[in-house]
């Protein structure tokens, strides 16, 4: 059973839940980040955003998620909006940056990889990106990364451009939904 109410910011799918994070609770979403990054093989494809950085996307729009059960956090993920300098970087710019919507890190928790938990993810975050009239999610996924570029690659997006970053190089993906609604 999937139930879906965008409005309550909530979803439930078999025993997940969704939350948005606020930041009064964003040290659990961080605390999860940080364990996760421990064991990861490669944790600087999640790079280094720090409490301020994300205090500073909330301030600006972003929009977090907590994906749990009743007693843990099973994956964690964040909309937020791209500057025009990411666009031109992006290569992008052709783009309305009204109409563009950035996925940044998204993590699952080691004993739920290989689960479908990130595709769930994507999914509820294009929803919440058309539901705010978003018409192109973009992300940067670093090109070792092959299970999230599988995933969304599986999921109709498309390369643009490779970059390199401050944590490294990224491949940049993007899915319109325009002339698909």
């Amino acid at each position: 059973m999937v139930k879906l109410l965008l409005e309550e910011e909530k979803m439930e799918l078999n025993n997940l839940i969704i939350k948005s994070v606020t930041k009064e609770e964003l040290n659990k979403y961080l605390n999860f980040i940080e364990q996760g990054k421990k064991k990861m093989k490669h944790p600087e494809w999640m790079g280094d955003l720090t409490k301020e950085d994300y205090e500073y996307l909330l301030d600006h729009g972003a929009l977090l998620y907590r994906w749990t059960t009743d007693d843990e956090t099973v994956a964690v993920g964040t909309l937020f909006i791209p500057t025009k300098n990411d666009l031109n970087k992006f290569l992008c710019n052709h783009l309305n940056p009204a109409e563009v919507i950035e996925f940044g890190p998204q993590m699952v928790n080691n004993d739920y990889v290989g689960k479908g938990i990130q595709r769930i993810i994507i999914k509820h975050l294009e929803t919440k990106a058309l539901s705010l009239g978003y018409m192109h999610a973009l992300v940067t996924v670093h090109p070792n990364n092959h299970y999230s570029l599988n995933n969304f690659l599986k999921l109709g997006y498309e390369e643009v451009t490779r970059v390199t970053l401050k944590r490294g190089e990224r491949i940049v993906l993007i899915k319109s939904w325009i002339g698909t609604l």
